[in-house]
């Protein structure tokens, strides 16, 4: 494909704005016996041209993208790691085995039950 550069033609006006330049090919339509005809033409070398413009641009910032996602991918890596560092070290500060023996000497299940009554009735 080629780039939408090589289709520039110095002997012709390049206008300022694409407003000016569609109000000078609709000014030079109505001269012509089919204006429809010409505008037609005009719109689909226009739309070529914004679809060749879209595609370069896409294959220019294509490296850029790349680059961009590979950073965002190994930062998401980095924090996910660092998220999996912290929640570790917060289970192993957590000291189950402290709570453990605490249980062990200090919780008896039938003090803590005595008293307490359990009614299962069948309908």
């Amino acid at each position: 494909m080629a780039k939408l550069s090589t289709y520039t033609n110095n002997l012709f006006v390049t206008h300022a704005t694409m407003d000016v330049a569609l109000e000078y090919a609709t000014t030079v339509a109505n001269a012509c016996e089919t204006p429809s005809a010409v505008m037609t033409a005009v719109q689909a070398v226009l739309n070529t041209a914004i679809s060749m413009h879209r595609a370069e641009l896409a294959a220019a910032n294509k490296p850029l993208i790349e680059l961009i996602d590979a950073r965002v991918a190994a930062a998401v890596a980095d924090l996910q790691s660092g998220i999996d560092d912290q929640v570790s070290e917060a289970i192993n500060n957590i000291g189950l085995d402290q709570m453990q023996d605490w249980m062990d000497n200090n919780f008896d299940i039938e003090s803590a039950l005595s008293g307490t009554s359990i009614s299962i009735t069948f309908d």
